[in-house]
């Protein structure tokens, strides 16, 4: 996962303090969200060179509304693409959770709303749950920031999309994910689509390219002959094993 320190977004007049984090005493891991709306919208693709500035921002609540020295409350941020930012980091103390700082820490995950963490995402929060989970020596809890949360002091926090995947237990380093399935091959065209086709070989050496032509194909002898026909329109058409074995049984 890419990591971004402290340093490539606190303030140097305002950093980021407070006590050391207990790791034996650690069993949770909490997760956050904020509604980002237009400064983090959560596409791949964005520009993300506000967020420095935001979790100045957020660091600077904190600093304001909250007694002198009280900084930003979470441990780590992880954004949409799957980068992670140091906040508390490893090393100072939880305060984003009301009761509960001393045996938790804290991912703040960049979604607008209740949107869900894109896979990168949730694969970079995964490895912090597994690095966690090597410093304090146990399994940890995954849970949202509102099934802590004091009953006087309810939260939407962190949003459906997050409590969805926190149910799935998408973000325990000890589920799989379901693997991504390959795409599929683009559909073979026929000859109606383009009248004369150069077929490249799948197994160079053991089947010949080939001209797919007016239902019928022919092998290509050598690389002249390749010249010919490429010269008179024939379409180059890369195809999987499958499809080419498909064509030579269907024009044979």
């Amino acid at each position: 996962m890419h990591w971004h320190p402290r340093s490539a977004w606190q303030s140097a007049a305002r950093p980021v303090t407070g006590p050391a984090l207990p790791w034996p005493q650690i069993d949770t891991v909490v997760i956050h969200y904020t509604a980002a709306d237009d400064l983090i919208d959560g596409d791949v693709g964005e520009d993300w060179a506000g967020i420095p500035a935001y979790l100045r921002a957020i660091q600077s609540s904190y600093l304001n509304k909250q007694p002198t020295g009280y900084s930003v409350g979470y441990n780590w941020a992880v954004d949409q693409r799957g980068e992670v930012w140091e906040l508390r980091g490893s090393d100072v103390k939880c305060a984003a959770n009301r009761d509960h700082n001393d045996h938790c820490v804290a991912v703040l995950v960049l979604v607008d709303g209740d949107d869900q963490a894109t896979p990168p995402a949730a694969a970079a929060i995964r490895a912090l749950v597994a690095e966690a989970e090597q410093r304090a020596g146990r399994h940890l809890a995954v849970v949202g920031h509102g099934q802590l949360q004091h009953p006087n002091h309810p939260t939407g926090c962190p949003g459906i999309g997050l409590r969805q995947q926190i149910a799935a237990g998408v973000f325990s380093p000890r589920v799989v994910p379901d693997p991504v399935p390959a795409p599929l091959p683009p559909p073979i065209p026929t000859t109606e689509d383009h009248p004369m086709y150069y077929l490249t070989s799948p197994r160079p050496g053991v089947s010949p390219d080939l001209i797919w032509t007016a239902g019928k194909v022919y092998g290509i002898a050598s690389a002249a002959d390749a010249g010919v026909f490429l010269a008179a329109g024939a379409l180059r058409l890369t195809v999987t094993a499958d499809q080419y074995d498909e064509i030579v049984a269907r024009c044979s």
